[in-house]
């Protein structure tokens, strides 16, 4: 009979605990980009932080719960970001997640991926830049760093004008 009274009692302080503090705190302090140049704006997250440009506003349509974020308009440019937990640092073959194949496309579209090579991140463990081809007909340039004080892996594609890329990818900080 003590048992049932307890539970009920223990339940309640849990919720009321919640309802309080708010829930757990976050994961970090969020981190932000290297640098916002003028006409960016930065994005952060408790694991990498970057700058994108002032119009690019997160696109809801590519934008999920599970970690992956869109910033911009699939038809004249865009970042997509996708967050994994990662217990091993990326190699030059590491495959890009999933959502890759579905960022700013309506369905599944096949890509090739060339030209890997090591980067500095700011922040970061390890980072590769690779070039992704679409055969929907778009070219992008996809980062993979990697944080082994978080073990978080950041893939982000950026799909837009040359000076705009190397503007976004030089902000990054893990």
């Amino acid at each position: 009979m003590l048992l049932f009274m307890v539970t009920p009692a223990s339940l309640g302080l849990v919720v009321a605990l919640v309802l309080t503090v708010g829930g757990p705190p976050p994961a970090g302090p969020p981190v932000g980009p290297v640098s916002v140049a003028t006409g960016y704006r930065a994005v952060r997250n408790p694991f990498f932080g970057y700058a994108v440009p002032a119009s690019y506003r997160e696109n809801a349509a590519w934008t999920d719960s599970d970690g992956d974020y869109f910033y911009g308009n699939p038809l004249r440019g865009w970042v997509a970001e996708t967050l994994l937990v990662a217990d091993r640092s990326p190699t030059e073959g590491t495959k890009p997640p999933a959502t890759f194949r579905f960022f700013a496309e309506a369905r599944s579209t096949p890509y090739t991926l060339s030209g890997a090579h090591r980067v500095h991140v700011a922040g970061a463990s390890a980072a590769w830049e690779l070039d992704v081809h679409s055969r929907a007909g778009w070219h992008a340039v996809a980062l993979d760093a990697w944080s082994r004080g978080s073990s978080t892996e950041l893939w982000m594609l950026v799909r837009a004008p040359s000076a705009v890329t190397r503007t976004i990818l030089s902000s990054v900080r893990g």
